[in-house]
């Protein structure tokens, strides 16, 4: 149990937090908070440090897109995976510049969340990747003028990052530690000044810095 990574659900309904908890039961996973708004998901944050917290965008007292912003800027460690009901290019624009690290439909199966999860919180992007690609090329317009210096392995791990690549595949894929990659890419949110990995990909690919090919 103790290398089981600790999640916060945050959703305000009860219905739903129980359904989450039955496709996280015999996982890797355990759920050591229930909380039904944004507030109590940051506060619980603040006191429990988890790996990541599963959130809801529509809540009371503090919706999640707000919290997750919150949580992402205090705790740039915790992931964030987004739950949502509307299938909408605005709700996938609005996780991303908040800084969550992935975000699933509800009602969605159990391998496929647990998979989104999963990569989540081992620093990987759980968005999906066509959609990334679209909504790039729709909040893009010509920043040619806006492109950031980053050396050659820098932009390396992050074009392996854009492909969906966990920290561990970047590092073996480029005979690195997991450590090294984890060093470059902090490096890298600074020089673009983005929040998180997803973040950081898409100011990449908007300013040319690496290709979506």
């Amino acid at each position: 149990m103790d290398d089981k990574k600790r999640i916060i659900i945050a959703d305000d309904h009860p219905v739903v937090r129980d359904g989450i908890k039955s496709m996280l039961e015999g996982s890797d996973f355990l759920v050591v908070s229930e909380v039904a708004n944004g507030l109590e998901a940051f506060n619980d944050c603040m006191r429990l440090r988890p790996d990541a917290v599963i959130m809801d965008i529509r809540m009371q007292l503090m919706d999640g897109l707000s919290a997750t912003k919150k949580i992402k800027e205090a705790f740039p460690d915790i992931s964030v995976l987004v739950l949502t009901s509307f299938d909408g290019d605005a709700q996938l624009e609005s996780a991303v510049k908040a800084g969550a690290s992935g975000l699933v439909l509800k009602g969605r199966g159990r391998q496929e969340f647990l998979r989104a999860l999963n990569t989540a919180t081992n620093g990987g992007s759980a968005f999906d990747s066509s959609r990334m690609v679209d909504l790039i090329h729709k909040i893009s317009g010509d920043n040619s003028e806006m492109r950031p210096e980053l050396n050659s392995r820098d932009k390396k791990v992050l074009q392996l990052a854009a492909k969906g690549l966990k920290n561990v595949e970047i590092a073996s894929a480029l005979n690195l530690s997991v450590g090294s990659v984890k060093k470059i890419l902090q490096s890298i949110f600074i020089e673009l000044g983005a929040k998180d990995r997803t973040h950081a990909v898409v100011l990449a690919l908007r300013s040319g810095v690496i290709s979506d090919e």
